[in-house]
């Protein structure tokens, strides 16, 4: 007991570290999680992507029409979003 009076400050500065050892080992931790779930949602990702890539799809007549319908959709949306935004004029040179 006498020992930890005369090295209060020693003893504190140990208790202190300790502490922050501690949270530095939290704080790691919790990072290791995080970037295992980030790996497992990109591997996830990966593989519905290399799932989308093998498939062969055919292009029957029903594909046809379906991409010819949204490819008109997409044009008259175009235009109408050129009559809500028009284009800016050129800005004046000094």
């Amino acid at each position: 007991m006498a020992w930890i009076k005369r090295n209060l400050a020693l003893v504190i500065s140990g208790a202190i570290a300790l502490a922050l050892l501690g949270f530095g080992g939290w704080y790691l931790w919790s990072a290791i999680q995080k970037n295992n779930q980030s790996d497992g949602e990109i591997n996830q990702t990966k593989s519905e992507i290399e799932r989308l890539l093998n498939m062969d799809p055919s292009p029957n007549t029903s594909n046809l029409a379906n991409a010819k319908r949204e490819l008109d959709r997409l044009t008259t949306f175009t235009a109408a979003a050129k009559r809500h935004f028009p284009v800016t004029p050129p800005r004046p040179r000094p």
